[in-house]
Parts: structure tokens; C-alpha cells; sequence
């Protein structure tokens, strides 16, 4: 049969064929697991103190396994005589079958360390021996530098490290299959880039396979990926990025693996220099022998000190520490791709830029253990700075920036655009990233909060970026510039100020519609005018109070139909009987104080009628005095609220006995 290439559509067709097999594998798994250990009446194999199996790398194994056969049976059917060319796969693949085999071992009977390191280096081994080897690197994509007899040191240490790397960071759901499949996904893109479209579809099975994984995974886990999937992730990305180098005619980039990989990388080098430092201060009267030897076994002692436990003493929730941490993988790798894209001009600054924030981030965790933080009085600055949700903040501005540039520079000019241009705006990319980012910074964009934002808000974003771009347009025409800037800033513009308004107003939609965890009432409000609007925002803003909105009523019939904030009107006051019956309601919420009279009594007796309570909602400025500052109204001295009700809505049984007056209610 004759060897050939995938083509981008289907490289496209086996990430999809992944990620169905892999969803449907793993949860044959989760189901099949548990029933056959309570069938032999055994232990599951499972994670310390938790009854989840952790056998789900298995299904991801499975999964690029059929990719891969019906990679060749698509050939066969579109191409008869025909087969994908997965030769430069096969030493991949076989060294990864001698990984899974210890670490599936390791799943089933918790091997010592030495064992896992065994299997390892077997696995690298194998892989070394038909051809995996880095031979010649370069630190910018520059001269390549010739490693001879290093270099198959350099190997090992580089696949049984990355292995382990993507083995040690999996430590809560769904955080080493989500960071796994945007390393894949950010590999497969640049070998597409390369056009060694081999490569770039083992990446894609990878990325499919993850991302079926991930909703078996994502917390609440309903099974981990086991020693058998995280050592797959590391060990298919570490020697697939060599593989993929040897193929081109420039050097493996070292940038781009550290950037792309970053984040594990970084935790274990945290984690073994910190057990490391640690173990020589514990045993300080020891021989100096005694000591390193000691230190160096504890490095291989797991504990809970990772990047992730220490977020999560920060008081940030599981779900929000993985999606943090999966906003710094997709930066690192937008970095890796702007760096290729570029040429890897500027590549320098984004090292240092990285470096620096990986200092910063490291203090702030409370590392102080670790030497790379002890950078003098270049930190002392930092020691003292807040950082919070506004600091991420910062870093995903930049990342929009970016963003809207380059793609108003594509739409300009697209991929064909003459040398000159793309150094020229590859040159001043960094002058207009920094002059945006000042203006939004001393505009006071920063001190705003997302989940609170309005139209005044969205007003001073559009605001900023004009300026931010008139200045930085104002500012780059000093040095040159080809013909048609004006409108790649007039596009960077529009671009920026939609994609930093968009991701505002969804920040606080996804607060605003968030799933309920907890029991709810079901709501109706009575008044859809401005008194309404303001009771809906409570109590979507304020999930506490156990009440879910489902609509209004209205006596005015040109609300009829209506949607108000994405609810409807239902109907009028006449037609509340029917409401009640058909929506379950359980609490009806009186919103102005204009609804009075012989329409509100008549609402009252319905309500008792079926048993569903009446509240009322108002805003109350009342004076306090300090003899009333006692229990509660101490409470609110103390805090500064003086004058005001704590929340705009205040449960008020209405009784339906009293006589309703205009000042009653």
C-alpha cells in the first residue's frame, strides 16, 4: 500500500472520532468499574479518600487506539491501495505502551517510586532506541546548537520529567486532562503551522480524546485519569515535540515546549527544589552525605503543597482553581503561538515577561522557600500589592489586545502580506499592547466590578480603547509606517472595544444565570415597571435567598406578551389563579407601592386561597439613633450602614385579613 498525509479536514474527522470513542469509553468505565470490584468483592482502585475510579485513562488509551485504526480505514474507503504514513508514530506509540503498562500497574497496586521510574525510563528507552532524540536545539529559533553526547541525556530527562510533570500537576478534576488538551490542541497548531500534518494528527487524537474525557472528569469527577492517563498526556506530548522537530529543517525552539508546557513544568521544579531545600534544613545534624541523600529522597515524597493546593488555601473554590489555572495555560500557549508567528521576534521579551510574573506568582503562593523568588528589591514592590481577580484581569486585557490587533492586521492585510509590513507591525506590537494597557489602566477600568458592570461601565471601555487606540496610533506614526494603518487601527479599535465589552457583559450573564445548588422557590413578581426590574436583579444577583423568578404579572395590558430582562409577562392580576396552577408558584412578590386596592385584596385572597405566600419588596432610608444600636442595629453601626436597609428586598408577609390601604402596603 502507498503512504500518505492527512489533510487538515482529516485530521479534523479523527480529533472528532476521539473525542466520541473517548466520551463513550470512559463512561462504559465509570459504569463497568465499580460493578465488576463489588462483583469479585474487592476494593475499587480509587483515589485516597474518594470512592471515584481511577482507571479513566484507560478509556483515552482506547480511544487513540481506534482513532488511529480508522485513520487507515478512512484511506481505505476514500482511497483504496492507500495508508496514512503513521510510521514516524510508531516509536511514539511503542514507547508509550510500555508507560501504560507500568502505570496501569501502578493504578491497580500502587507501585514504590522506583518501579514507576523503571517503567519510565523503559518506555523513553524504547523510544530513544528507534529514533526519539534531541539532537540540536536553539533557545530562539535561531543557530542551532549541536548537543553530541548530551543529547540523549537530555532526552531522558526531558520525557521521564514531562511524564511526571503532567503525572504530579493531576491533582484535582480535571485539571491535567483540560491542561493536556490545550497543550495538544496548541501542539496540533503548530505543526499545522509547520505543515508536518503527521504530527499534527496524533496531536488532534490527543486534544479529542481529552476533551471527551473532561466531562467525566470536570469536578464532580465521576473518574480520575489514574497514573495510566497522566503519564500518557506527558509522555505523548514530550516525545511527540521531539518527533515533530526532527522532521524540520530549524532546531526544536526551547521556548516553545516551555511555554506550551509551562505550568506543569514549573509545578514539579517548585515542588522538587522546595522538598529538596526542604530535607536539607530538617536534618541539619546529619553528615553533609547524609543530608543530600535525605533531602533527594524526599523530593519523591508527595505532599499536598502543588500550585493548586495552594490556590485552594487561598479560598479560591475547586472549580474556579481549575479554570484559573487553565487561563494561565491558554495565555502561556498564545504566547508559544505569537512567538512563531512573530518569528520569534520579541521572543526575549516574552521570556522575561513570563519569568517575571512566574516570580511574582510564586511569592505571592507563599513559596518562600524557593530561590527564585528571593530576587531582592525587585519584589518589594510586589510583596505589597494586592493581588486578586483584577490582576488575572490584567492579564486577559492582554491577551484581548492582542487579540484585536493581529486580527485586524489579518483582515487587512491576511497571510500574504509583504515582509516589510508584517516586521513593521511585528515591531510595534509591544509599543501599542503597553500604551492600551496604560490607558486602561490610569482610566481606572481596574478598579471597576465585573459582576456589578452597566452601561456607564461599557460606556468608559469604549472610551478607553478610542483612546487607547487614537494614542498608540498617534504614537506609532513616528516611526514610518506602510501605507493602510489607518485601518488596521480603525478595525484593532471596533475589534478591541466588542471583545473587552463582550467579555464584561458575560462575566456577569454567567453570574447573573448560574445554575441553582440549592432548593428554590418559585417566584412570581407583581408589576413589571421599574419597581420589578429592580426585585428581578436581587434576587438573580442574590442566590442566597432561595427564591427563583419565573415571571410577572401586570395589570397594564401593553405588558402584555412582553419579555422584561428574559422574563415574561405572564398575564394580568385577573388571570393569577391560572398562573399559580400552571407555573407551581410558592411566593408572589409585590414590587410597587401603586398596586393597591381592591386589585392587591384581591390578589391577597387567591394567594391564601392556594397557599402561596405574599412579600413585598421595598427600599427604606429610616434615621437611627445611638439607644437603637443595639443586637442587629449594632450590627449595622458597626459596618457604616446607617440610614439604609441591608437589601432592597425585604421578606413582609402581607396579612390578607388586614384592610389593604395605600399605606399599608
Amino acid at each position: 500500500m502507498e503512504p500518505m498525509s492527512l489533510s487538515l479536514a482529516e485530521i479534523a474527522l479523527l480529533s472528532v472520532v476521539a473525542f466520541v470513542c473517548s466520551y463513550g469509553f470512559t463512561g462504559g468505565l465509570c459504569w463497568l468499574i465499580p460493578r465488576l470490584y463489588r462483583a469479585d468483592g474487592a476494593d475499587a482502585p480509587v483515589r485516597s479518600g474518594s470512592m471515584v475510579p481511577r482507571f479513566g485513562g484507560i478509556g483515552v488509551a482506547m480511544a487513540i487506539v481506534v482513532s488511529g485504526v480508522t485513520a487507515n480505514v478512512l484511506f481505505q474507503f476514500v482511497a483504496p491501495g492507500t495508508m496514512v504514513d503513521t510510521s514516524r508514530w510508531l516509536p511514539v506509540l511503542d514507547g508509550l505502551f510500555i508507560i501504560l503498562l507500568g502505570a496501569v500497574l501502578d493504578d491497580a497496586r500502587c507501585l514504590p517510586p522506583w518501579a514507576k521510574f523503571f517503567f519510565q525510563g523503559l518506555g523513553a528507552t524504547v523510544a530513544i532506541w528507534l529514533g526519539v532524540r534531541i539532537d540540536e536545539i536553539s533557545v530562539f529559533g535561531g543557530e542551532p546548537y549541536h548537543l553530541g553526547v548530551v543529547a540523549i541525556p537530555l532526552t531522558y530527562l526531558w520525557i521521564v520529567g514531562l511524564t511526571n510533570a503532567y503525572n504530579l500537576v493531576d491533582g484535582l478534576d480535571g485539571l491535567a486532562a483540560g491542561l493536556g488538551a490545550i497543550a495538544s490542541g496548541t501542539s496540533a497548531v503548530l505543526f499545522l503551522m509547520r505543515d508536518d500534518f503527521i504530527d499534527a494528527g496524533l496531536m488532534a487524537i490527543l486534544f479529542g480524546a481529552l476533551v471527551g474525557f473532561l466531562p467525566h472528569n470536570f469536578n464532580p469527577a465521576r473518574i480520575y485519569l489514574g497514573d495510566a492517563g497522566s503519564q500518557l498526556i506527558g509522555f505523548l506530548l514530550a516525545a511527540t515535540a521531539i518527533q515533530g522537530s526532527q522532521e524540520q529543517e530549524t532546531a526544536l525552539a526551547v521556548i516553545i515546549p516551555f511555554l506550551v508546557f509551562g505550568l506543569p513544568i514549573l509545578d514539579t521544579m517548585i515542588q522538587m527544589i522546595r522538598r529538596f531545600s526542604g530535607g536539607l534544613q530538617q536534618h541539619g545534624t546529619l553528615s553533609l552525605l547524609a543530608r543530600y541523600r535525605m533531602a533527594a529522597r524526599l523530593m519523591f515524597v508527595g505532599d499536598k503543597e502543588h500550585i493548586h493546593h495552594r490556590l485552594l488555601a487561598l479560598g479560591l473554590p475547586h472549580r474556579h482553581t481549575v479554570l484559573a489555572l487553565y487561563a494561565v495555560g491558554l495565555l502561556l500557549s498564545a504566547l508559544a503561538l505569537i512567538s512563531v508567528l512573530a518569528q520569534y521576534r520579541n521572543a526575549g521579551l516574552i521570556l522575561a515577561m513570563v519569568g517575571f510574573a512566574t516570580a511574582i506568582g510564586i511569592s505571592k503562593l507563599g513559596y518562600s522557600d524557593v530561590g527564585v523568588v528571593r530576587i531582592g528589591w525587585a519584589m518589594r514592590w510586589f510583596d505589597q500589592m494586592k493581588i486578586d481577580r483584577t490582576f488575572f484581569f490584567g492579564f486577559l486585557d492582554l491577551f484581548l489586545i492582542g487579540t484585536a490587533y493581529w486580527g485586524a492586521y489579518s483582515l487587512i492585510y491576511g497571510l500574504g502580506a509583504p515582509p516589510a509590513i508584517h516586521q513593521w507591525h511585528t515591531n510595534m506590537f509591544p509599543v501599542v499592547m503597553v500604551v492600551q494597557f496604560a490607558v486602561f489602566y490610569a482610566v481606572g477600568l481596574y478598579r471597576g466590578i465585573w459582576r456589578a458592570i452597566g452601561a456607564r461601565d461599557l460606556l468608559r471601555v469604549g472610551v478607553s480603547v478610542c483612546v487607547g487606540g487614537v494614542l498608540s496610533y498617534s504614537i506609532v506614526l513616528i516611526s514610518d509606517p506602510p501605507v493602510g494603518i489607518e485601518a488596521v487601527f480603525a478595525l484593532d479599535v471596533l475589534g478591541l472595544g466588542w471583545l473587552m465589552g463582550a467579555m464584561r457583559s458575560a462575566y456577569r450573564l454567567v453570574g447573573l444565570y448560574r445554575p441553582r445548588t440549592r432548593p428554590t422557590q418559585p417566584v412570581l413578581i407583581y408589576g413589571a415597571g421599574f419597581g420589578g426590574e429592580l426585585v428581578l436583579r436581587e434576587l438573580q444577583q442574590n442566590t442566597a435567598r432561595g427564591l427563583n423568578p419565573i415571571g410577572f404579572i401586570d395589570d397594564d395590558m401593553s405588558y402584555r406578551d412582553r419579555i422584561v430582562n428574559g422574563l415574561p409577562v405572564l398575564g394580568g392580576s385577573h388571570e393569577l389563579p391560572a398562573i399559580i396552577d400552571r407555573y407551581r408558584i410558592e411566593v408572589l412578590m409585590i414590587s410597587s407601592a401603586k398596586i393597591v386596592g381592591s386589585v392587591l385584596r384581591r390578589a391577597v385572597h387567591t394567594c391564601r386561597v392556594k397557599n402561596v405566600m405574599v412579600l413585598r419588596s421595598e427600599l427604606q432610608f429610616c434615621p437611627v439613633t445611638v439607644e437603637q444600636t443595639t443586637g442587629v442595629e449594632a450590627a449595622r453601626a458597626a459596618t457604616g450602614t446607617y440610614g439604609r436597609s441591608v437589601h432592597p428586598v425585604v421578606r413582609r408577609p402581607i396579612d390578607p385579613d388586614q384592610p389593604i390601604s395605600k399605606t399599608a402596603v
